[in-house]
């Protein structure tokens, strides 16, 4: 009897075992070798954002290596849609998931885990970068990427950036060392579109992998806003005046979700948009009126 009770529990075990396996959570991907970043053969469309200005880059790396202090670097160029130039002056190498400039510090890092670390870069406003989890993602190519979800660790209200392997940051572009910037300091690459090889693994909703998309922000006219960044209320200057008209107002994140949808009166030949509620952070938005124009604005929500 004794041993009949025994045999019941192993096999009771083996079936715990056995479901549990099943029904675990899929990990990330674990392996040795990392899909790059820095190869000729990926290419990023991007909406570019530098304080009133704006354009549609695409972002490739240099088929040929430099050679800086005994190491070899590739340099990341662009094509712009709107300045007609390209890069200079960044250069970066990669191994392993782990990517640095020239001068040695490092702006991406996959080899992290949850509650890693990747440690402040060298001036005072770039941030040390968290993770806050780790996951796994497969796109039309087939191939398993492991993903992270990072934010800035000296602030615990900070939106989640998705960090993609071989991709880089899905909310701007792969500059994690511009993750913990106050955007006034520097320009804003929002992804759009990413191809490794001609093929597009990763497009967002509404956008488009040329450089002239049919329709974009870059191709409105741009309202002014004040104070910016803004803590309480943003104020839009209306760039046409409509009596007694309605104005309706679109804030989205960096991500490209849409943080608020508001319609609001004018007040003295302005807009007062209440923000307070926004987590601290870069928003685009979109203002319209009821004749079917549009007007669109970039603003910080201070902290």
């Amino acid at each position: 009897m004794r041993n009949r009770y025994i045999l019941i529990l192993l096999l009771l075990f083996c079936a715990t075992v056995l479901l549990t396996a099943q029904t675990a959570p899929q990990d990330a991907v674990q392996k040795s070798t990392w899909l790059p970043i820095v190869s000729p053969a990926n290419e990023w469309t991007v909406a570019h954002y530098e304080l009133f200005l704006s354009s549609r880059r695409k972002y490739r790396f240099s088929s040929d290596s430099v050679l800086l202090g005994g190491q070899y670097y590739r340099e990341l160029k662009y094509e712009d849609s709107f300045l007609g130039a390209h890069s200079s002056g960044r250069f970066y190498r990669e191994a392993q998931g782990v990517v640095t400039r020239y001068n040695g510090p490092v702006v991406y890092n996959l080899n992290l885990g949850a509650s890693d670390t990747l440690p402040a870069i060298d001036a005072p406003n770039y941030f040390t970068r968290a993770v806050a989890s780790v996951g796994t993602v497969m796109y039309s190519d087939g191939i398993p990427r492991k993903t992270m979800q990072v934010y800035c660790a000296a602030d615990s209200t900070a939106p989640l950036h998705t960090v993609v392997e071989g991709m880089g940051n899905l909310e701007e572009f792969f500059f994690s060392e511009i993750q913990c910037i106050n955007p006034l300091d520097g320009p804003t690459d929002l992804l759009e579109c990413f191809k490794v090889n001609g093929e597009t693994l990763y497009l967002k909703p509404g956008a488009s992998c040329e450089l002239s998309a049919t329709e974009g922000p870059e191709q409105l006219p741009r309202a002014a806003v004040f104070p910016n960044p803004a803590d309480e209320l943003l104020n839009i200057t209306l760039p046409q005046r409509h009596a007694a008209a309605a104005y309706r107002v679109l804030i989205y994140h960096a991500s490209g979700q849409l943080a608020l949808d508001q319609t609001l009166m004018p007040v003295a030949d302005a807009l007062q948009v209440p923000v307070s509620a926004l987590s601290p952070g870069a928003y685009y938005g979109q203002l319209r009126c009821a004749d079917g124009l549009s007007w669109v604005f970039t603003f910080v929500r201070g902290r």
